[in-house]
C-alpha cells in the first residue's frame, strides 16, 4: 500500500496521493528535520497494510502539535524532550511522540502505528514519564515547596504562600537537596523542570486577605 506524503515546512507541496491510501503530511519548523523525514518516508518501498479506512498522519514539531485544529493523528518529532513536554503533548491529545535523535526505523514504526489507529511513544519519552511518576518518594509538602522553588520563590515567599515558618521551608529544601543528590537549589529547580518532577501550577495562588471591618464606636447620646 502506498502513502501520500506532503511536505509543508515551506508551504504545501502535494507529492501525489495513491488511490485508497491514508495521507502522511510533514509540517515542521525545522526545514532540515522535515527534509530528512520526507526522505525517509519516500525511500520506503512498501507500507504495512492498514485496515480501512486508516488514519491520516501529521508529522510536526512541539509548538504546532499544540494547535487544536488538526484533522489527523499527530506525531511529534523533536529534540531535547522533557517529561513535562511529553506529558503536555499527551494531555493535548497528541497520538505519537519520538525523539529527533531516533532511528529511521522508529519513525516508520510510529507512522505505521498512528495510521493503524494506535498510539506510539518512543522508549526515551516513556523513560522520562516513568522517571517523573514518583521521583525519590517526595512528600506532598516537599512537592509543594519544590514547585514554588521552580517558580523562583525564596524561602520567605514560599513560607508565606504555604502558611508555614521559613525555618520549616529551609528544612524541606535541605531534604529535597539530599533526596535528589543536588547541591544547590538552582540546580534542583533546573533538574525538576527538565525531568517533569512537579507541576508548575501545583500550588494555587493564595486567596486575597481581606482586612476585618472595624466596628465604629457607638455615638454617645447627649445626657438628658
Amino acid at each position: 500500500m502506498g502513502a501520500f506524503i506532503s511536505g509543508d515546512h515551506t508551504g504545501p507541496a502535494d507529492l501525489g496521493a495513491p488511490t485508497g491510501t491514508a495521507p502522511v503530511r510533514v509540517t515542521h519548523a525545522s526545514a532540515l528535520l522535515a527534509a530528512g523525514i520526507l526522505a525517509t518516508l519516500d525511500q520506503r518501498a512498501a507500507w504495512r497494510p492498514v485496515p480501512p479506512p486508516g488514519r491520516a498522519v501529521l508529522i510536526t514539531d512541539l509548538q504546532q502539535a499544540m494547535r487544536p485544529q488538526h484533522d489527523a493523528a499527530v506525531l511529534v518529532v523533536a529534540s531535547g524532550l522533557t517529561a513535562q513536554a511529553v506529558r503536555g503533548l499527551l494531555r493535548a491529545g497528541v497520538q505519537g511522540c519520538i525523539s529527533a535523535e531516533g532511528s529511521a526505523e522508529e519513525l516508520l514504526r510510529a507512522v505505521d502505528a498512528l495510521r493503524s489507529g494506535a498510539s506510539y511513544v518512543c522508549p526515551q519519552s516513556s523513560s522520562l514519564l516513568a522517571g517523573a511518576l514518583k521521583p525519590f518518594d517526595l512528600t506532598g509538602r516537599e512537592r509543594e515547596v519544590l514547585a514554588l522553588l521552580c517558580d523562583g520563590l525564596g524561602n520567605r515567599s514560599i513560607a508565606e504562600r504555604l502558611c508555614i515558618a521559613p525555618g520549616t521551608v529551609k528544612c524541606h529544601v535541605k531534604a529535597l537537596l539530599a533526596k535528589t543528590g543536588t547541591s544547590q537549589r538552582t540546580a534542583l529547580a533546573a533538574q525538576a523542570i527538565r525531568q517533569g518532577w512537579v507541576e508548575r501550577a501545583a500550588v494555587a495562588e493564595p486567596a486575597p486577605i481581606i482586612p476585618p471591618r472595624r466596628c465604629s464606636a457607638p455615638t454617645p447620646h447627649p445626657s438628658r
